[in-house]
């Protein structure tokens, strides 16, 4: 067995920050081809089975006011998922507790008849990767219209460069410069939350 000194270590953190993504997969791959323990231990931190992925409808979504709390005239009895019956209903759990119960076990994988689907995925309207096994329906904060357009008039009245301001650059560095049509707030202020949804 090899022994690895703290400096190697440090070494190989350092190679694995700044090794390519392409070339970290073809590793992990052959892996997995070759370690089953290691195949075992990588999917069952990139699988999840379908049952305990949670399930929710086009309609779990609800409107957020501007001081950030739930709309109380958008369904107020059907969307609280501590008390509700509902299929998308999430216990309070803590986020360790939720990631046990929902982690593939290798019984899991030994069984031909279970189903499984990637962990991870990026939500179609924060754009923010998350695990769809502790997805709620609180989880995702977006906004109906995607993309605020600049608030030249107040946030950006002393930028003297416009060609800048309209950039994805921009966009990320200053989210408060730009406000969304569907409700008038900037970026930093969402308007809609639900479960985080994928393609």
């Amino acid at each position: 067995m090899t022994v690895f000194y703290p400096e190697t270590d440090i070494q190989l953190h350092y190679a694995i920050e700044h090794t390519s993504t392409e070339h970290l997969q073809r590793i992990i791959t052959r892996l997995c081809a070759t370690i089953p323990e290691a195949k075992s231990l990588i999917a069952s931190e990139l699988l999840v089975p379908e049952d305990k992925v949670p399930v929710f409808t086009s309609d779990d979504d609800i409107s957020i006011k501007g001081d950030g709390s739930e709309d109380e005239d958008e369904g107020e009895d059907s969307y609280d998922d501590e008390e509700s019956g509902t299929e998308s209903q999430i216990s309070g759990a803590s986020t360790k507790r939720k990631r046990e119960e929902s982690t593939a076990s290798t019984a899991d994988f030994d069984n031909p008849q279970k189903r499984f689907k990637p962990r991870y995925a990026n939500c179609i309207n924060c754009e923010e990767e998350y695990d769809v096994a502790e997805n709620t329906n609180k989880s995702c904060r977006y906004h109906e219209e995607p993309r605020g357009e600049p608030d030249y008039d107040d946030f950006f009245a002393d930028e003297f460069q416009e060609d800048l301001i309209d950039t994805d650059e921009y966009r990320k560095d200053y989210p408060e410069g730009y406000i969304h049509e569907c409700c008038g707030r900037n970026t930093l202020k969402p308007c809609r939350m639900g479960f985080h949804r994928s393609k």
